[in-house]
């Protein structure tokens, strides 16, 4: 399960292996249960650039994760598998050109959830302000390899949202399909305006890390 990087680093910085997880929960509803991972991956150049200790907008573009679920995870859920979204991957003129939807769970009370905000249920905005993503932040470590990895988009989000799915319809007819996922308000409530195109980064699927979570599906049907 694809996730923010800093979402599995408590406040000193530390690696937590045992990260929870409750697909499509609705308020207290849990319709699938809790699910506790058994490991997470993620990228060491998220590390390697201090962004576990320090977050800061240069990290944007390796703030992902991957939750390693336990073998049945749902083999105790009262309404059986959530089933899981395709993920799509091109070059970064492409990828640029495919509309951007998010949902996520924002925290509520701080000045940029939405109103009204209710605590643990998601919120989602399908027409992200209307704008074709922005990429940057070209680098040649893995798995980027000299595409770009940050993908500014017109999502509103807040504080809370980190690590919900970015997906678009637009890479097929069987989508919709996960491109990325939201790690960072660009602008805050103060800064934001009817002018603000881009107020949301988040990571974009590049196509080697395409091709390893390919691998890692195969090894954790």
């Amino acid at each position: 399960m694809l996730t923010a990087a800093h979402c599995i680093f408590n406040g000193a910085g530390q690696y937590q292996q045992f990260v929870t997880f409750q697909a499509r929960r609705n308020g207290s509803e849990l319709p699938y249960g809790t699910v506790t991972s058994q490991g997470v991956l993620y990228p060491i150049a998220f590390k390697n650039d201090g962004c576990n200790t320090t977050l800061t907008n240069a990290c944007v573009k390796f703030d992902w994760a991957v939750m390693i679920l336990p073998p049945n995870p749902w083999a105790g859920s009262p309404n059986g598998s959530p089933g899981y979204l395709g993920f799509a991957a091109s070059s970064d003129s492409v990828v640029a050109s495919w509309a951007p939807r998010n949902v996520g769970y924002p925290g509520c009370g701080g000045a940029m959830s939405p109103t009204p905000c209710v605590d643990n249920v998601a919120y989602g905005d399908l027409s992200c302000a209307g704008v074709q993503a922005s990429l940057s932040g070209a680098d040649n470590r893995w798995p980027l390899n000299g595409v770009k990895g940050r993908m500014d988009n017109g999502c509103d989000t807040s504080p809370g949202h980190s690590g919900g799915p970015i997906y678009s319809y637009s890479p097929g007819s069987n989508g919709p399909y996960l491109i990325g996922n939201a790690v960072w308000n660009t602008c805050n409530s103060s800064t934001c305006n009817s002018q603000s195109q881009y107020s949301n980064a988040g990571v974009r699927i590049s196509p080697t890390m395409f091709d390893w979570m390919l691998g890692l599906r195969a090894q954790y049907p």
